[in-house]
């Protein structure tokens, strides 16, 4: 309805409560009704509740409810003219932003069907800026909304979540999990082995390399073994080791007597296992700098008080109320008089450090980084251990030495992504 100038005009009435009827709704959770109740009886019902000419209710789910359980016969209501659905959804969200919040995934999914509408009704010229834009939220807000709305279609138990920060977490992490097993499914059907006679002759090439990287992917998977590091390495003949590389996972810190102990029999196990002439390389934790040293030197290993260390070249996350950290650093001990490959290298070793999806995990270290350190510490025919794989990074860097490696992690977590990370290497190798 509108006036002379063009303006729309709503209309403010009493209306019965029994009158109003109540379609598809994006609000389920009402919360706490009792103090508005409480509001209601003492003041009334300030602001009317919106409904169409037809007296579907358009806004106001909340009042309508206590007013129902407070037993009033009439509530305030405006009457509003609608051109379709888009017009209602609007007055949803706005009138609901505005009082009891809705949860992140009502919001989410009222977002998405307005967008929808609009995309109808522009015939597809539309777009999430623009929807971002009527409703005057910022492009990456609705983006978000956008993406969880879609996702809680095929993935309600999404909704359980207390925000949607935390949802999208879960998200990503399930998404990254999902596209991993892909990969991997592709990876076995590329790597499929054919007849030679079937293939075309300019298929040869190919089929002899992903004959190598079968290989390669076979070696590896050999070579990342998912059992307990320590009781791994108790199973393992002694003095077999060249060089050792303890990268032990914070987690494991949060009962620090029970870390200690765990550390001690790491140490002392690598010992047993290395050779005569051999190295261990222990990432430090600060936070345990002198137990570590104390259980080092408890075990036999002839430590450097002079750690060497990792300086980035980029440091992605720059600190704000402390120095950024632009390194990271690791004891290097010995068992009797091992030769250094590289004489008078600085223990000093750059690298840019991963970031984004190419670091899927915590202590995920650069391959080339790890090929600086074995390199210029041990050479030709050398057997490296690591016991806490992670990422098998250092296990990349032995395939790249041509080294002999073995290596531990308690969970599969993480093996998948290797073996598509070695085929990427065996591509370059035999490509």
């Amino acid at each position: 309805m509108t006036n002379a100038e063009g303006y729309r005009q709503d209309l403010l009435k009493h209306v019965k409560v029994t009158d109003i009827t109540i379609g598809e709704r994006f609000r389920e959770d009402f919360g706490n009704l009792e103090e508005l109740k409480e509001s209601i009886k003492e003041k009334g019902i300030i602001q009317p509740l919106s409904i169409t000419s037809e007296y579907c209710l358009l806004a106001g789910g909340r009042r309508l409810e206590a007013a129902k359980a407070l037993g009033l016969e009439t509530v305030p209501v405006i009457i509003r003219p609608l051109v379709d659905e888009a017009d209602s959804r609007e007055i949803e969200l706005m009138e609901n932003l505005h009082r009891k919040d809705f949860t992140w995934a009502e919001e989410a999914r009222l977002v998405r069907r307005i967008d929808q509408l609009y995309k109808e009704k522009k015939e597809g010229n539309w777009s999430g800026r623009k929807t971002a834009a009527l409703l005057g939220r910022g492009v990456a807000t609705v983006a978000r909304n956008l993406q969880l709305a879609e996702a809680l279609e095929y993935l309600p138990e999404l909704g359980e979540f207390k925000t949607a920060d935390e949802a999208l977490t879960v998200l990503k992490k399930l998404e990254d999990h999902v596209l991993t097993e892909v990969l991997v499914e592709q990876q076995t059907k590329r790597l499929d082995p054919k007849p030679r006679e079937a293939l075309p002759n300019a298929a040869v090439i190919e089929a002899q390399c992903a004959s190598g990287i079968r290989t390669m992917l076979k070696l590896a998977t050999a070579n990342y073994n998912i059992s307990d590091p320590l009781q791994g390495m108790m199973r393992l003949k002694a003095s077999s080791y060249h060089l050792t590389e303890l990268n032990i996972p914070t987690n494991l810190q949060d009962n620090p007597k029970t870390y200690n102990e765990l550390l001690t029999s790491l140490c002392t196990e690598a010992y047993r296992l290395s050779t005569k002439n051999s190295w261990l390389i222990v990432w430090i934790t600060h936070s345990w700098y002198a137990e570590t040293l104390a259980a080092l030197k408890a075990a036999g290993w002839d430590t450097s008080l002079t750690p060497p260390v990792w300086i980035k070249t980029h440091t992605p996350n720059l600190g704000k109320d402390y120095l950024a950290e632009g390194y990271e650093s690791f004891f290097l001990a010995r068992k009797g008089s091992p030769k250094i490959a590289l004489p008078n290298k600085l223990n000093t070793f750059y690298s840019q450090p991963l970031t984004g999806k190419a670091k899927y995990n915590d202590t995920h270290r650069p391959v080339d980084l790890m090929e600086d350190i074995l390199s210029c510490l041990i050479s030709g025919q050398s057997n490296v251990l690591i016991p806490y794989l992670g990422s098998g990074a250092t296990l990349l860097a032995c395939y790249s030495l041509n080294f002999q490696s073995l290596g531990f992690e308690a969970t599969d977590v993480y093996k998948s992504k290797f073996l598509l990370d070695v085929e990427k290497q065996a591509r370059n190798l035999f490509g």
